[in-house]
């Protein structure tokens, strides 16, 4: 086959190339959606760790129905040589029991010390027999692990918490608000309801189950949790100073038990003048006078 005239290049001219066009990359649409993804969880997680900030309280917590067996790291009923034994477990030294100061105080005082994986600034228990621990044995020397049989008194195995009072760690904003913290919060729930504070500024929040109570403080960044019942026990088997405020007040006469009372009628005579009782009422375990018995 020949070449015809037209299909030869013009002499010296160059071939004649079909144009270049820009090379196009076509992105995949799943490395865009994994991006957006990735920005979308950056942007939750960021909203979560700072909702303390701007999420209200009423959306984070609710209100417990029923009351909490104590906190996170502690139990309500924990015997005081069981948590002994836990401080001992988790590193717990002879300098974190903290000795009572001048005042008598039913409360048995721990400070810097880890309990249930928590580490617990401060942190102190009422014992159901009122006692705390055997201080004589502390060394002065507070650096070496705690000695459990020596700072356990006698009873300790049947000896329970029935009160917990807690130092609880807060964020700057917690520290400067009026509202409870979010660790109080977290194991209580909403509060039920609030109360001024005896000092200025402050507030205190309560929570109030059949049987137990709790109060936060904010101005202190106190919680204290309690079983009623069994505090109100406490102060009448001879508890010392310093205990919880919601506890049943110690009434000065008899309290019947089951039908008993926890006085006989002769303590009762000599403790009240004769012939009326401490509530100006004549007693009812004084009969009226013989018919025929001269009345003066």
């Amino acid at each position: 086959m020949t070449q015809s005239p037209a299909d030869r290049p013009a002499v010296g001219a160059d071939p004649v190339r079909p144009p270049l066009t820009r090379l196009q990359r076509h992105e995949g649409k799943g490395r865009d959606r994994v991006l957006g993804l990735g920005v979308l969880a950056a942007l939750l997680i960021a909203g979560w760790i700072s909702r303390g900030y701007w999420m209200p309280n009423s959306w984070r917590y609710s209100q417990r129905s029923q009351a909490p067996q104590g906190f996170s790291w502690l139990d309500l009923g924990t015997t005081r040589q069981q948590v002994l034994q836990k401080l001992a477990d988790e590193g717990g030294q002879w300098s974190s029991i903290v000795k009572p100061g001048m005042a008598p105080s039913a409360w048995a005082a721990h400070a810097n010390t880890k309990l249930g994986g928590q580490q617990l600034a401060e942190f102190a228990v009422i014992y159901s027999d009122a006692g705390t621990y055997n201080y004589a044995a502390i060394p002065e020397k507070g650096d070496d692990p705690l000695n459990v049989a020596e700072l356990a008194p006698a009873g300790s195995d049947t000896a329970r918490v029935v009160g917990i009072r807690w130092k609880v760690p807060r964020s700057f904003t917690e520290t400067n608000s009026t509202v409870p913290a979010g660790a109080v919060m977290d194991e209580l729930g909403l509060p039920h309801s609030d109360e001024p504070d005896i000092l200025p500024k402050g507030k205190v929040y309560l929570w109030k189950w059949p049987g137990v109570n709790a109060k936060y403080m904010t101005l202190e960044g106190v919680v204290i949790l309690e079983q009623t019942d069994e505090l109100a026990k406490v102060n009448q088997s001879g508890g010392k100073g310093n205990l919880p405020s919601m506890a049943p007040p110690v009434s000065d006469e008899a309290t019947p038990s089951n039908g008993e009372s926890e006085r006989n009628s002769g303590d009762a005579a000599e403790e009240s003048s004769p012939g009326e009782s401490s509530t100006g009422q004549v007693p009812d375990q004084l009969a009226p006078p013989a018919e025929g018995t001269p009345q003066k």
